[in-house]
């Protein structure tokens, strides 16, 4: 392929503009992603490649190329769909919520928690995160952005809960929440964790998060 090709612009997912407009783009951009998680999860990251991916969405090489020239633009891509996932989670758990901002923070930490002890999520956000190591221009930027999305929701409804703290306390506390759930994907979430020891942690991860809150 020519210079000017894989130079091609992009829009802020990684699709090169001007495709993915038409329904059959769409879907085949859909089918690149869900391939890509899917890879993420089912083998180790130094394995992810273009091939690889095209393959496992039943595509030729150039197809996948027609779409994201580059590895890059294609992980890019991944975040923003990892992104838009959670997105959708979240308005899924607290749909029918009560309006009471605990019982909504209840749901929402309770989404989270369940999320980071599931395997198989697990396999793919430990791959992603070595993926995205790979291709940072800046220290931590895709990541950053993904958790934004996490503290965010948390942050919302710690203001509601607290309105007597400031924007920064808020934020750091949002933030110590979403750390520490995230840290037992790490030390908690291996598949030698029994469901007693799963449970317990799940408990006191909630117990603790909402003393993070409310103390």
């Amino acid at each position: 392929m020519g210079d000017s090709y894989i130079k091609a612009k992009l829009d802020k997912d990684g699709v090169k503009s001007g495709t993915a407009t038409r329904k059959a783009g769409k879907v085949t951009v859909q089918k690149i992603l869900d391939a890509a998680k899917d890879a993420l999860t089912e083998a180790e990251y130094t394995s992810f490649s273009m091939r690889t991916v095209a393959s496992q969405a039943g595509l030729h090489l150039a197809n996948l190329q027609y779409y994201y020239p580059r590895k890059k633009d294609l992980i890019r891509a991944l975040f923003e769909d990892t992104n838009q996932r959670y997105i959708d989670g979240y308005t899924k758990a607290l749909e029918g919520a009560p309006e009471d901002p605990l019982a909504r923070l209840e749901i929402i930490l309770n989404y989270q928690i369940d999320d980071i002890f599931d395997q198989v999520i697990r396999r793919f956000f430990v791959n992603l995160w070595a993926l995205a190591t790979s291709i940072e221009t800046k220290d931590g930027q895709l990541l950053d952005k993904l958790y934004e999305l996490d503290t965010s929701y948390l942050g919302d409804q710690i203001s509601k809960i607290r309105s007597d703290l400031s924007t920064q306390e808020i934020k750091i506390r949002a933030t110590l929440i979403a750390s520490m759930i995230e840290g037992l994907m790490v030390v908690g979430g291996g598949s030698k964790t029994n469901l007693k020891e799963i449970q317990l942690l799940k408990k006191n991860c909630l117990t603790l998060a909402l003393k993070i809150v409310t103390e």
